[in-house]
């Protein structure tokens, strides 16, 4: 429980201030990190599709490649080789529904603009800002309007339970790249021990 400002010293103040702000930035880098870890390997599972034997005509193909896109590409390729194994196709149909959901959140988290007030940090609360203008389309009227959108408060319980979601998509996706045989990113360490485990026998066709 924070104490109140009220009866807080301005030493303490900003003490309490400083520390609930670097609590933030510690939540923030490890939901960025999960969020580009499980962007890292729907990169690698697209260049896989494009050709098993060769990334080097997937990494050229996913280097200019949208986020969005990818899962796109990813589910169209996916459809094709998999077309005779429907229980590896729905795992990754399942994850990339996963990873698009999430698409809206990640954007404003990695894109948007956090407000340090101190008045909110004490409350561990912290609004994100985006800048970006937003059409409005009425069916009734059958016009379109454009506004900036209002800032979104996250809390910092809601950004651990962010970190938890995507860092368990991630795992998934990372076990999935593993049991196609997928070659792992050289000297990346990011999950626990048993998902780098090498797998052995064959990838699933």
């Amino acid at each position: 429980m924070n104490a109140d400002a009220s009866n807080l010293c301005p030493v303490a103040l900003e003490e309490e201030f400083q520390a609930r702000k670097q609590e933030f930035f510690a939540l923030y880098g490890h939901l960025a990190s999960r969020f580009s870890a499980a962007d890292a390997f729907v990169g690698c599972l697209l260049e896989y599709l494009i050709n098993p034997e060769n990334p080097f005509p997937g990494g050229l193909v996913t280097r200019t490649t949208s986020d969005r896109q990818k899962t796109v590409c990813v589910r169209q390729l996916a459809a094709w080789r998999y077309r005779k194994s429907s229980k590896t196709l729905r795992r990754i149909q399942v994850l990339m529904n996963t990873v698009d959901c999430f698409r809206d959140v990640r954007n404003l988290v990695i894109h948007g603009m956090w407000s340090m007030d101190p008045t909110f940090l004490r409350q561990e609360r912290i609004p994100c800002f985006d800048f970006r203008w937003k059409k409005a389309e009425s069916r009734t009227a059958k016009s379109k309007s454009w506004s900036k959108p209002v800032p979104e408060m996250f809390t910092f319980d809601r950004l651990r339970r962010n970190a938890d979601d995507v860092d368990k998509v991630g795992i998934e996706l990372a076990i999935l790249c593993r049991d196609l045989g997928i070659p792992w990113m050289e000297g990346w360490e990011g999950y626990p021990e048993e998902v780098h485990e090498t797998r052995t026998g064959n990838s699933p066709t």
